[in-house]
């Protein structure tokens, strides 16, 4: 059963060694009951071998379509995309699988939310105010 509205994108950028492969394996290994929960992981991987993150489609532009495909074709009205290596590739946060879409983005510790945002580009100047927050907390 297809969603009639598109779904709200989740984005979960995780960093490294923060425990994101476990939030990805545990959301992989249950999808099933996620879904009933309205909560749909779709997995589009240009990848060969096995992963649990399942945005890898955004480093490949080969992949846009059949991503834009597995999101929006969702049976869920929310769909959680999951990677670590987002972080380090902010832009990634506006592919083009994820344009026209309503897209929350975590902004703790270091990404944004904004409640249902359409695609846009990215702001450099905000990513670099945003980390250099980040950074300032640290020293």
């Amino acid at each position: 059963m297809r969603s009639i509205q598109a779904p709200t994108v989740f984005v979960h950028t995780g960093t490294v060694k923060t425990g994101s492969t476990y939030i990805q394996k545990a959301f992989y290994d249950n999808r099933t009951v996620f879904e009933r929960f309205g909560v749909s992981y779709p997995t589009v991987s240009p990848l060969t071998i096995d992963r649990y993150a399942n945005a890898d489609f955004t480093l490949d532009r080969s992949w846009d379509e059949e991503a834009r495909e597995a999101i929006t074709g969702a049976a869920t009205p929310q769909v959680l995309i999951s990677e670590e290596g987002i972080f380090g590739m902010m832009s990634r946060l506006w592919h083009p699988a994820f344009e026209g879409l309503p897209v929350n983005r975590n902004r703790y510790p270091a990404v944004y939310r904004t409640e249902r945002e359409p695609y846009r580009p990215v702001d450099m100047q905000e990513v670099e105010m945003l980390m250099n927050g980040i950074l300032s907390r640290k020293g």
